[in-house]
């Protein structure tokens, strides 16, 4: 039933209406049990809902976040954004989720349409870290509370971020091929040039200088998701001194990787080890199974939506950022092994 007030609440159930609005806003313990039991019976009868956007007029707060994810971003978005999603539902705010597409709708736009709506948060979770200023100018001058996710973007100075570890999820994967015996390795990745993809080489290539005695080849390649760099691999592959194992920045490149060994004759892994990394849901489908480093995209989600509303809740007042980076971890399955010969 629409238009129920509380007034008609508290006249059907003999209360006063200040006592029917401090229990069905979340304050019934100033009342004694049965009279709480009573007024949320009524309430339930005559179909109450109560006017959130009356009430935001009331306190200035509409317990609206606003969630901002860039177009283009893989699998993993589904469980990253259910994090997000679960974690505000859990605690009574309302996710507002809008995607940036070029050619649409740019960020600013989008952002413009959650300032409409008086968001009390935002969490941004973009293509790569190059973010238009006007929108993190927008965000800024307004102080809305801001997290970025996955990446950080040059003029976000001011926002808390929530991501993987990708310097130790590099370390991880060297750490492993190192133990195997292999000293002779590549690290391949998009072209793109993306914060994640220099943070899992700088893991990757500190662990083995510090191993000494070893030979790291860097591969960048043009990204084209119909060949997965199948042609560049190959030729790296086809060297007279080619690596004996692979780590790629993205499980959707190992799939080129393979293709490539094939080719080439190449067995996986008694010729050449593979490792990946996000343990996409085709890794373990592989064959040989892909040995990967996982991260958790559900609890990255948990950790950024903690981040923002700690600010907005007040339990954290330092203006400083803070930085959640959660480590991945080694996932070891067929396609790592010593290396077979190394000529």
């Amino acid at each position: 039933m629409a238009g129920v007030t509380l007034r008609e609440i508290a006249r059907k159930s003999g209360v006063s209406y200040q006592t029917v609005s401090r229990i069905l806003n979340h304050q019934s313990n100033l009342h004694k049990p049965d009279t709480v039991a009573r007024v949320r019976k009524v309430a339930e009868e005559l179909g109450y809902r109560p006017n959130l956007n009356a009430r935001g007029i009331q306190t200035g707060k509409t317990r609206m976040i606003g969630i901002m994810n860039g177009f283009g971003q893989g699998p993993l978005d589904e469980n990253l954004l259910l994090g997000m999603h679960d974690a505000l539902i859990q605690l009574d705010y309302l996710p507002i989720m809008l995607m940036t597409r070029p050619g649409v709708c740019t960020s600013l736009e989008q952002v413009h349409r959650l300032v409409d709506r008086r968001v009390e948060g935002i969490v941004l979770r973009p293509a790569s870290q190059d973010i238009a200023d006007d929108c993190l100018r927008e965000i800024a001058d307004r102080k809305i509370p801001l997290v970025m996710v996955e990446f950080e973007a040059d003029g976000a100075e001011f926002a808390d971020f929530a991501g993987a570890d990708d310097i130790k999820g590099g370390e991880l994967a060297a750490e492993h091929l190192l133990r195997l015996g292999h000293s002779r390795v590549a690290y391949i990745s998009w072209l793109m040039q993306t914060e994640q993809k220099q943070e899992r080489l700088k893991g990757f290539q500190d662990a083995f200088h510090e191993a000494g005695d070893t030979q790291l080849t860097i591969a960048d390649i043009p990204f084209d998701l119909h060949t997965l760099g199948e042609p560049f691999v190959r030729e790296l592959l086809s060297r007279p001194d080619r690596p004996t194992a692979v780590f790629v920045s993205t499980d959707d490149l190992a799939k080129g990787v393979y293709a490539a060994a094939r080719d080439l004759r190449l067995r996986i892994p008694q010729d050449l080890s593979v490792v990946g990394f996000s343990d996409l849901g085709f890794a373990a489908e592989m064959q040989p199974a892909l040995t990967t480093l996982r991260h958790d995209p559900l609890e990255i989600g948990e950790q950024a939506v903690r981040l923002l509303l700690d600010r907005i809740e007040g339990k954290v007042i330092d203006p400083r950022p803070r930085k959640v980076r959660l480590a991945p971890e080694l996932i070891i399955r067929e396609s790592t092994a010593p290396p077979y010969m190394i000529h």
